[in-house]
């Protein structure tokens, strides 16, 4: 045997070892695992080298989670809400500190804290994602200031719910217009009286169809570090390494147990955390009606 092949066969077998240390890590929810099987709930944890590499939210037993001390990530990820899905996600929403544009684009970029329909601009609510690079953007113009490649960029679905059942799908896809004076969307139609009304209609954002990579869920306002006043390192470092989130009565929500551990929570009476999808949102955004962004002159 020569010595590369001794160092492939050596490389294999620590891989071997460090893959079945990581198996006997068992979180205390059991579905925020790498073992958790296909399409059994959704979980807010990874396994994949992006979760100690952009979004710090590996699971217990991920591989990659030992690498993530003092890594320098290349993105500024935030958990942000996002209307019409209703759920939070990991997004981009600053810009590159090297990055030298306009500051009009600067300023598009960070300028709301969540994603809703209540702007003219579609495009500064509308998140977009690069499936290539793994990574999602507020908007447009976050992918912009980071030097994203426009072209590999997928918007995500714009769609709309107009409460009056006189809006039809092609009044939206021909008529769909905001109103600035009362910073609202809607449809200019003519009434039974043949007089013209404005009937209101929100936007929606969703998931584009078909787009997996990239597109990460999260909890927002997850207690996530120890307070400085507790002294072990072991339980600290484990605080901050993996997400597993939990809950007790309705007070905050912890990363994971050793988080809760270090706020003086016992291990004991707390509930998982689950990605609850209200039915409610489910049928509205399935009756929710498509939006022509390129119609309204709203992409490029």
């Amino acid at each position: 045997m020569n010595i590369r092949e001794f160092i492939l066969v050596f490389t294999a077998i620590c891989m071997c070892l460090v893959t079945a240390e990581y198996r006997k890590l068992i979180p205390v929810c059991e579905f925020n695992s790498c073992e958790n099987p296909a399409g059994f709930r959704t979980s807010y944890c990874f396994c994949d080298s992006k979760c100690s590499l952009i979004y710090n939210d590996c699971c217990l037993d991920a591989p990659y989670r030992t690498f993530r001390v003092a890594i320098k990530r290349r993105f500024n990820n935030h958990c942000i809400f996002v209307h019409g899905e209703n759920k939070h996600f990991w997004l981009v929403d600053t810009c590159k500190k090297s990055w030298v544009g306009h500051e009009h684009i600067k300023e598009k970029c960070m300028e709301q804290q969540y994603i809703s329909g209540e702007s003219s601009d579609i495009i500064g609510a509308l998140p977009v994602t690069n499936p290539k690079e793994g990574v999602t953007y507020k908007n447009y113009y976050c992918g912009l200031c980071n030097d994203e490649n426009v072209e590999e960029l997928v918007e995500w679905q714009v769609k709309t719910v107009c409460p009056n059942k006189c809006i039809l799908p092609q009044d939206v896809l021909q008529n769909l217009t905001f109103v600035e004076s009362e910073r609202q969307w809607g449809v200019w139609k003519m009434d039974a009286t043949e007089e013209w009304k404005f009937y209101e209609c929100y936007l929606l954002f969703q998931r584009p169809e078909g787009v997996t990579n990239g597109i990460r869920q999260c909890v927002s306002g997850m207690v996530s570090s120890c307070p400085p006043s507790w002294k072990n390192m072991t339980t600290r470092r484990k605080c901050k390494s993996y997400v597993d989130p939990v809950q007790w009565s309705d007070g905050p929500v912890y990363k994971n147990i050793d988080c809760a551990v270090c706020h003086n929570k016992t291990r004991e009476n707390f509930r998982c955390v689950y990605d609850i999808t209200r039915e409610s949102n489910a049928v509205l955004l399935r009756l929710a009606m498509p939006v022509d962004l390129n119609a309204m002159g709203q992409w490029f």
